[in-house]
């Protein structure tokens, strides 16, 4: 009952919860100490571009993960509040089917990219105990 926190909660389990906050926090920066030895914000790119087009020059094993998300405005052709000035004023097609394709293909990426960050996650891990 030495923590000021544990001890000002109102309940055993608001208590229990301060506690599981603060060994969360340990296991963080525990965590971000050794995945930082070697995971530094130096192997990191940021791209504001127009994904496909960017992407199509690109092939191999470029990328651990992309993360993108779709145009805002699906459809803002038909909402008929533009004074018909949005109807055909961009070069995509901004359909809820194209948008559901593309969705789908991030979701698969990202399950990829957390796939390859939890096998170097664990053989870090592996190899440090």
């Amino acid at each position: 009952m030495d923590d000021p926190e544990v001890k000002a909660a109102k309940s055993l389990d608001d208590a229990f919860k301060v506690l599981k906050r603060k060994e969360e926090a340990q296991r963080n920066v525990a965590l971000a100490v050794v995945v930082g030895q070697t995971f530094t914000a130096a192997l990191h790119q940021c791209h504001n571009v127009e994904a496909l087009v960017w992407l199509a020059a690109y092939t191999g094993e470029l990328f651990d993960v992309i993360c993108t998300d779709p145009p805002y405005g699906i459809g803002a052709d038909k909402f008929g509040d533009s004074g018909g000035h949005a109807a055909g004023a961009h070069q995509y097609d901004d359909s809820y089917e194209n948008w559901q394709k593309l969705a789908w293909a991030g979701v698969f990426l990202i399950t990829i990219g957390v796939l390859a960050l939890n096998i170097l996650a664990r053989t870090l891990f592996r190899n440090k105990h």
